[in-house]
């Protein structure tokens, strides 16, 4: 899948992004959103579509670390 322009319709992110987390598989929301480049929101709930039990593991342990991991009071994502 080659990289698309800069101005994507909203359901062309969500298809790349639903791309980025089959192939990539294992790592967590905070990586597929930085390749993908969609909102938080948006990924959860193409992953929730997906919804494999270790995707959703997943999301569990990556909201935990959100609220853990809190530089200068920005939530990093």
């Amino acid at each position: 899948m080659r990289v698309k322009q800069k101005t994507m319709k909203k359901t062309d992110k969500e298809e790349e992004a639903i791309f980025w987390v089959k192939s990539a598989g294992i790592g967590t929301v905070r990586r597929y959103r930085k390749r993908a480049k969609v909102q938080k929101r948006t990924l959860l709930r193409i992953i929730l579509l997906i919804n494999s039990p270790y995707n959703l593991w997943m999301i569990k342990k990556s909201n935990e670390r959100l609220k853990t991991s809190t530089i200068s009071g920005k939530i990093r994502c």
